[in-house]
């Protein structure tokens, strides 16, 4: 069985690979970038996205990943991490009828 904390670290390196948000600096009295905030939809959070995971697909670690989920399914965490996705449903909307096809 793989080491927790290995995996652990690669689950956090995945889902978070910037520990600490970039900072840009305006000139006083800049007014193009007025509110970092760009509310929900923000583009460069959009931009960050796409781009990590565009390099996590290229890394080619997408079927070593995904056979380390499916062995966490079958394994002592399983009930866990299924009772964290029912948690995670809860949440959701509804579930995209794309992966009913």
């Amino acid at each position: 069985m793989e080491d927790t904390s290995k995996r652990d670290r690669d689950r956090i390196d995945i889902e978070h690979p910037s520990h600490a948000p970039e900072t840009v600096s305006h000139a006083p009295g800049d007014q193009s970038h007025a509110s970092e905030n760009e509310g929900e939809g923000s583009r460069s959070g959009a931009r960050d996205y796409d781009e990590r995971t565009r390099k996590f697909v290229e890394s080619g670690q997408v079927d070593k990943k995904a056979k380390e989920a499916e062995q966490a399914i079958d394994s002592d965490e399983g009930d866990s991490l299924r009772k964290a996705e029912d948690e995670g449903k809860r949440h959701a909307k509804g579930e995209d009828p794309k992966l009913r096809r």
